[in-house]
C-alpha cells in the first residue's frame, strides 16, 4: 500500500520546494510552452495559436493526453458481467511546477489522467472501472532536426477496485519525442518498480503489455491519425495491442473533433490487462 502513494508524496514534496524560478524571462516563457504544447500535444492546428495557448497559462494547467468523450463503445467479443454497448471517457491535464534548475531549460510537472468505463446502457448506469494516473516528469527540450525531447517519469497506475479486481502498478518511463515533417512519433520505454509477492495485484502484466509502446501521429488537412503500438516482443505467447484514433474538427465548434476509436488486443483497462478486447467508439474529442 506504501508503495502506491510513492508518487503523491514526490508530489507534495515538490509543491513545498520554494521555487526561485517564479519570475521566469519572457524566452523561458516561450520555451515553455513550446515544448509542452508542440512536443506533448501533437497538434497541428489552430489550437497551437497563442491566445489559446495564454488561455491555459494564465492558470498554469495545460491538456496532457487526450480529452475525450466516447458516446458509444461497442465491444465484439462477449465478456462477462457487463454489456458490449457503453461510454468512455478521459480526462488528462498536466501542471508544471519548476523550471531551469540544472541549466538545460527542463521543466518538472506533475500530471494526472483519469480513464472511465461507464456502462450507461446498462440498468442504474453503473461505472465498471476507473483508471487513475498520476505522474510526476521532467520535460527536456533537445535541439535537433528530428529529436524534439525527452521525458522521464515516475508514474503510478491503479483502478481503485476491491481486491480481487484490484489492478496497480508503478513504473519508470523513458519517453522520447521525434519529428519528421508533420508526422511525430514518440516511443516510450518503462521499468516496472518491483512489488512484494503478497502486494503484487498482476505480476503478469508486463507479458501481456510488453516493456514500451509507440505513438505514430500523421495529419492529412484537417484530420489527424494517431496509431499506437505495445508488444511483449516474444516469439512465444506473443502479446501485445494496437490502437487507432481518427479526429475531424467540427465546423464552427474550435477544438472540437469528432472522434472515432479502435482498439484491439491487451491492456485497454487494468481490469483486462490480460483479456483480449476488440472494440470501436464514437464520440467527441476536446484535446488532441
Amino acid at each position: 500500500m506504501k508503495k502506491r502513494f510513492v508518487l503523491f508524496i514526490i508530489f507534495i514534496l515538490i509543491t513545498m520546494k520554494d521555487n526561485t524560478y517564479g519570475n521566469e524571462d519572457n524566452e523561458l516563457e516561450d520555451l515553455k510552452i513550446k515544448m509542452i504544447v508542440n512536443t506533448l500535444v501533437p497538434q497541428y492546428d489552430e489550437y497551437k495559436e497563442k491566445k489559446i495557448v495564454k488561455f491555459f497559462d494564465a492558470f498554469g494547467i495545460y491538456p496532457y493526453k487526450e480529452n475525450y468523450f466516447l458516446f458509444y463503445t461497442y465491444d465484439t467479443g462477449k465478456t462477462p458481467e457487463r454489456k458490449r454497448q457503453e461510454a468512455k471517457f478521459q480526462l488528462s491535464f498536466m501542471k508544471p511546477m519548476l523550471y531551469n534548475i540544472f541549466g538545460l531549460n527542463e521543466i518538472y510537472a506533475f500530471a494526472y489522467t483519469q480513464k472511465s468505463f461507464w456502462q450507461i446502457y446498462s440498468y442504474s448506469s453503473p461505472f465498471r472501472e476507473t483508471n487513475y494516473e498520476p505522474e510526476v516528469m521532467v520535460l527536456i527540450p533537445v535541439e535537433n532536426s528530428y529529436l524534439n525531447g525527452l521525458k522521464i517519469s515516475l508514474n503510478h497506475q491503479s483502478n481503485g477496485q476491491p481486491k480481487e479486481k484490484s489492478r496497480s502498478w508503478n513504473r519508470v518511463i523513458l519517453e522520447t519525442f521525434y519529428s519528421f515533417g508533420d508526422i511525430r512519433v514518440n516511443f516510450q520505454l518503462w521499468y516496472r518498480i518491483p512489488e512484494r509477492k503478497q502486494d503484487d495485484d498482476n505480476p503478469d502484466i508486463l507479458h501481456y503489455l510488453g516493456n514500451g509502446q509507440l505513438e505514430i501521429y500523421i495529419p492529412y488537412n484537417s484530420h489527424l491519425f494517431k496509431f499506437t503500438l505495445r508488444n511483449n516482443l516474444k516469439s512465444s505467447h506473443n502479446r501485445g495491442s494496437f490502437q487507432f484514433d481518427w479526429s475531424i474538427p467540427v465546423g464552427y465548434f474550435k477544438n472540437t473533433y469528432i472522434y472515432f476509436q479502435y482498439f484491439s488486443g491487451y491492456g485497454e483497462s487494468l481490469i483486462d490487462y490480460n483479456r483480449p478486447i476488440d472494440k470501436f467508439g464514437v464520440g467527441l474529442m476536446l484535446t488532441r
